[in-house]
Parts: C-alpha cells; sequence; structure tokens
C-alpha cells in the first residue's frame, strides 16, 4: 500500500492502513445488509458506473478555451456508500491497487510525448483535390479522420474513456447499459469455457500431451 500510495502524487493525503475501495461479492452485500436488501444492492451496483469501473470514464470535461482536460483516472481512491461492503480479498484488492497505480505511472510517463504527437498533428493542414474538378483546398488536420481516430485512440488508451457510453435514467439512478451488456458477455465466456465439458475435456488432453511431450 505505501508503494502504491507513493506513486499517486498528485492526491493530499495518502492513508497506507485505509483498504482500496473495491466492493466485494454478493456474499459481502448479503453479509452487510441481510438476503434481500443485499442481493438488490448488488445488483443495482452492477448496473451503475462507479469509481472501481476500468474503462467506463464518461468524455472530457471542456475547458472554456474548448480544449479536453485530460486526466488519468485513479482507481480505487474513491469511498464506498457502504463500506462494510468492502471486498474480503485483502491480497487480491492490495494487488488490484497496485496494479491500478503502476498503470497509471506508465501512463503518465509517455502522457507528454503522446499529447504533443497529437498538438503537432493537429497544427498540420493538408491539401485535398476535388473529384470533380482541378481545384485544391487546404484542410486542417483537426477536421481529418486520421486526427479523429487519434484523439479517440488517446482517450481510450490513455484516460480509460468510452464516447459510446449508453445510459437509461430511471427511478432516480443511472444505469449504465454498456456496463450491464459487458456483465453479460462476460458471464456468458464464463458458461461457455466452464460449462462445456468438450472443450475441458480438450484442453486437458492437450495440457497432458504437451507436459508429456
Amino acid at each position: 500500500m505505501t508503494e502504491a500510495n507513493n506513486i499517486y502524487y498528485n492526491r493530499n493525503f495518502n492513508n497506507n492502513y485505509k483498504l482500496p475501495a473495491i466492493e466485494g461479492s454478493l456474499w459481502r452485500y448479503i453479509k452487510a445488509k441481510g438476503l434481500r436488501k443485499g442481493i438488490g444492492a448488488r445488483m443495482v451496483a452492477g448496473l451503475i458506473t462507479q469509481n472501481e469501473d476500468t474503462g467506463m470514464k464518461e468524455r472530457a470535461v471542456q475547458a472554456p478555451d474548448g480544449s479536453k482536460l485530460n486526466m488519468i483516472p485513479q482507481y480505487y481512491t474513491g469511498k464506498l456508500k457502504d463500506p462494510a461492503t468492502i471486498s474480503a480479498d485483502l491480497l487480491g484488492i492490495v494487488m488490484e491497487y497496485y496494479d491500478a497505480a503502476v498503470n497509471f505511472d506508465e501512463k503518465n510517463k509517455i502522457k507528454g510525448k503522446l499529447e504533443t504527437l497529437k498538438a503537432v498533428t493537429g497544427r498540420s493542414t493538408f491539401t485535398k483535390k476535388s473529384l470533380f474538378n482541378r481545384r485544391k483546398e487546404r484542410i486542417e488536420a483537426v477536421k481529418t479522420n486520421m486526427y479523429q481516430m487519434l484523439d479517440t485512440f488517446l482517450d481510450m488508451q490513455l484516460y480509460d474513456r468510452q464516447n459510446t457510453l449508453i445510459k437509461y435514467s430511471l427511478f432516480g439512478k443511472e444505469f449504465n447499459v454498456t456496463k450491464m451488456v459487458n456483465a453479460f458477455r462476460t458471464f456468458g465466456t464464463y458458461l461457455n469455457l466452464a460449462g462445456n465439458w468438450a472443450v475441458a475435456a480438450t484442453g486437458g488432453f492437450t495440457a497432458s500431451y504437451n507436459m508429456l511431450v
């Protein structure tokens, strides 16, 4: 925890004895809230955007001059709505917190170079020829598809922004449809891998053969 907190240099106060804000399993919710409320709260938590959701950030906040306020996210540093639901896997959450801190540090090391590359590309101009006549037109790079692709790529890789998040407000809460679809996809993947005996048997025989060879 101490090493991970030292990486988060821009935080005013770090408590090395405070566990990362990572929610636990369904059992932790049931233990904290009871059977019915625990199951309901866990289901709702799986449908709304939370601080610990990686890759679920919104579009960047716009500065007065129209530029983006680009900040690399720091995960697991917020507060849980119910501290009793924190994960009981102490080793797992500390490792996850440390991995997120290292990822934050490595991204910051290359952020300047990548942003400079995007800025230089954006200041360029290109000559576009019309298909119907010989007239040439000067186009700013910021209006080209190449620049837009570069901007989207940096948003996704550096800042974990997903510009295609689907959300829906209901009962005073904003449900993240994209997160729900991803959860179903992950569940389907686990079910197909763990519940498919043919795949499991093939993997077992292949691993045994490779060990024997």
